[in-house]
């Protein structure tokens, strides 16, 4: 308590009858303690876990006035005259007809300063009473202590209005300090979206902390002192407005694992960040880096490195060392090719490209063994490397939004590719070895110009979600509805006959049970539509049923479109569709 509270703590009334009281002699200068309804009894310990309270007691108002006191000893906000009594000044108010005299200072003010300071804490910046002098006039003295006293009134102002001098605001640091209270326990602190102008001392000083987190924030400069927390093993200070230089004590945190760095106006990257050897995930995306420095390549432990959305190139050959990197982001640079050092990176995972300029799809490539994810999407790319049939470990590739006009057959000997994204291209068609894409679970096919799928793609029995929109296409093979696995089919933007409208606005689930009845069909010459309605949930939530919804329930379109229906023979080709003539029988019941 002591502690906390400073030179206050022996100015403070006894909290209950028959305690100490110290000899001071002061006593008008000092705020008094709130008062208490219960007896609080001080331990030896000057900090929070010293202070014994017993059952029962609100400790509110003293925790309250606790943090207070902290704030100004630690700000230099002058005491609130309205509201702490402080010891008049002997010179305020000249007696009438008595001359001023030289003043000299008391004990206690000697040591304290005019606001009541230390000499130490003097130094730190805090206001000190100016030596006493020698006024020409009467006039001159009093026109002095009336400016002296209106600036204490402002004072005082600024600090009810809660802001303090560092340009912190007191509700801003109570926060922060009761965020290090809790954190003794996680060893985190996350004091992010509160515009703070700079790291505070109260946090340097937590030198527990293993996490600190300070994103979106105001920071413009990484001072020196962040090497205090020699504890740390995750800074994030993304969203900031950080500028070189960054201090070099913080290439001196030996124990960092996690440095985030993301989101700030950085222009380099200083070369003693290989001195952080327990660095294993690196975030530089989104400043402007125009080079990236070769002591990098050092760094073998590193697992992550985003680079996205900055001004490179190309990457220093050293950084093919970096055998251990699983993950490597370089989106939205200004690349032309991929880097070589890229190849050397044997054990990477994850590689995105995406927004660049690169016009080919590399066959060294093929040395990555053990990629995964591959996003290629907005580039330059017209065709696909056949080399692409060696990245047998790959689960989602996106070729979205380039210039491709047909795939390589080589596409379909990926079994455990699960996520497939080729929208926005120039398609016509698709290879028919896309049945080898066994494992797919989600193609998307939409803005392109294709009107029909290969011959066996019914044995893609995993997959959920089909999208083609905005292609060619004028009918759904009535094969589809065996896909059993089919959640989401998106077929707007086509000019498709069958399922008529009326059934395709009504969702997947309606399509595919329609288009399993058509196959059906097909072989045995029946029709069955019984039961082929529509819940009354989704006639309600459906939008696209629009003012037709009365009627979809009964599907009003099928009877009377039955002179020219149309079956298809196997699956639909560019020769469009073939009329069947064995229909025997139709069932409409229900």
């Amino acid at each position: 308590w002591s502690g906390l509270i400073g030179r206050y703590a022996e100015d403070m009334d006894p909290p209950a009858e028959g305690r100490y009281r110290g000899k001071h002699g002061v006593d008008s200068m000092r705020p008094e303690c709130p008062p208490l309804e219960q007896p609080v009894v001080f331990g030896a310990r000057p900090d929070f876990e010293g202070l014994l309270v017993t059952s029962g007691t609100d400790t509110t108002p003293l925790m309250d006035f606790a943090v207070q006191m902290e704030l100004e000893r630690e700000e230099g906000v002058a005491p609130d005259m309205s509201t702490l009594p402080v010891r008049d000044d002997p010179h305020k108010r000249l007696p009438e007809g008595v001359a001023p005299t030289t003043w000299e200072a008391t004990e206690d003010e000697a040591q304290f300063g005019e606001y009541g300071v230390s000499g130490t804490e003097a130094e730190e910046g805090m206001p000190t009473r100016p030596p006493p002098k020698k006024y020409d006039s009467d006039d001159e003295e009093v026109e002095v202590r009336l400016e002296r006293k209106k600036r204490q009134k402002e004072t005082s102002k600024t600090r009810v209005q809660g802001k303090t001098r560092s340009g912190i605001p007191l509700e801003v640091r109570r926060k922060i300090l009761k965020g290090i209270q809790d954190g003794k326990k996680t060893l985190t602190l996350d004091i992010s979206n509160l515009e703070l102008p700079y790291i505070s001392k109260q946090v340097t000083d937590a030198t527990f902390l293993e996490t600190l987190i300070v994103d979106h924030n105001l920071l413009d400069e990484l001072e020196a002192s962040i090497a205090r927390l020699a504890n740390l093993r995750v800074l994030s200070l993304s969203w900031n407005r950080i500028e070189n230089p960054l201090p070099q004590t913080l290439f001196e945190m030996g124990l960092l694992k996690e440095l985030r760095l993301d989101h700030n106006q950085l222009d380099f990257i200083d070369p003693e960040i290989a001195y952080l050897s327990n660095l294993w995930k690196l975030r530089l995306d989104s400043n402007n880096l125009t080079e990236v420095p070769p002591e990098l390549g050092k760094r073998t432990n590193l697992q992550y490195l985003a680079l996205d959305a900055n001004e490179l190139t190309d990457l220093p050959p050293r950084m093919g060392n970096m055998y251990g990197l699983k993950t490597l982001t370089l989106s939205r640079n200004l690349l032309t090719f991929i880097p070589k050092c890229v190849f050397a990176m044997a054990k990477l995972k994850v590689l995105h490209v995406h927004y660049n300029q690169i016009p080919e799809f590399p066959s060294q490539l093929a040395s990555l063994k053990q990629l995964q994810e591959l996003n290629f999407a907005v580039n330059l790319l017209t065709e696909v490397n056949p080399i692409i049939s060696k990245l047998t470990t790959l689960l989602k590739l996106d070729l979205q939004r380039n210039e491709l006009t047909e795939l390589c057959e080589e596409i379909g000997s990926l079994p455990l590719l699960e996520d497939l994204t080729l929208s926005k291209n120039q398609l016509s068609f698709l290879p028919e070895t896309f049945e080898g894409l066994t494992s797919l679970t989600k193609l998307k096919l939409e803005n392109n110009t294709i009107s029909y799928m290969p011959v066996n793609f019914t044995m893609l029995n995993k997959l959920v979600t089909l999208d083609l929109r905005n292609n060619k296409f004028i009918a759904i093979a009535a094969q589809m509805g065996r896909i059993s696995t089919l959640k989401d089919l998106r077929i707007e933007g086509n000019d498709v006959k069958t399922p008529p409208p009326v059934i395709s606005d009504l969702g997947t689930q309606v399509m595919l049970r329609y288009l399993n009845r058509n196959d059906v069909c097909i072989d045995t010459g029946e029709l069955d539509l019984t039961n082929l309605t529509v819940p009354k949930k989704r006639i309600i939530t459906q939008k696209a049923v629009g003012k037709h919804k009365a009627q979809y329930r009964t599907i009003p379109e099928i009877p009377v479109q039955l002179h020219d229906f149309h079956f298809p023979h196997g699956w639909w080709s560019g020769a469009g569709l073939l009329q069947r003539s064995n229909l025997t029988t139709l069932r409409l019941g229900s």
